[in-house]
């Protein structure tokens, strides 16, 4: 890890020889970010496999950046079926899920939220992922 402030380095590196004679060279780094992901560390369980789902997202991205959410109503599955509800988030709407196919035996909700910064460099964030789901119930 090299010390700055998560934006900037600027390490030194010195080169000595044999003889004594030294020189030095200051190198810069500069951290950029294109984009990030922001995902709960586990999934929402549930008792029932999830059919609908209300999500909302506060964040703020500047023109320019790009801004995609996704659900799984089948999360520990050896591979997931993400499915895009970007329109939903954006227009408050409920995401109806289209796969209905879960082999796991164990169900839950997964959200995943991807941010791409602009061309412009302008911060953008997401502050709070919220939201919840219904499953259909036999009976």
């Amino acid at each position: 890890m090299l010390p700055g402030n998560g934006r900037g380095y600027s390490p030194t590196l010195t080169a000595k020889d044999e003889y004594g004679a030294s020189t030095n060279k200051m190198i810069r780094f500069k951290k950029s970010t294109d984009y990030f992901v922001v995902s709960p560390a586990q999934p929402f369980p549930a008792e029932k496999m999830p059919r609908r789902a209300s999500i909302q997202v506060q964040k703020s991205i500047s023109a320019g950046g790009t801004f995609k959410v996704e659900v799984c109503n089948n999360p520990y599955a050896p591979e997931p079926v993400w499915e895009d509800c970007t329109n939903e988030v954006e227009n408050s709407l409920i995401h109806v899920f289209e796969n209905n196919l879960d082999l796991s035996g164990k169900h839950g909700l997964g959200i995943r939220v991807t941010v791409g910064r602009a061309e412009d460099g302008e911060p953008c964030w997401v502050s709070s992922i919220s939201g919840n789901f219904e499953t259909y119930m036999a009976g």
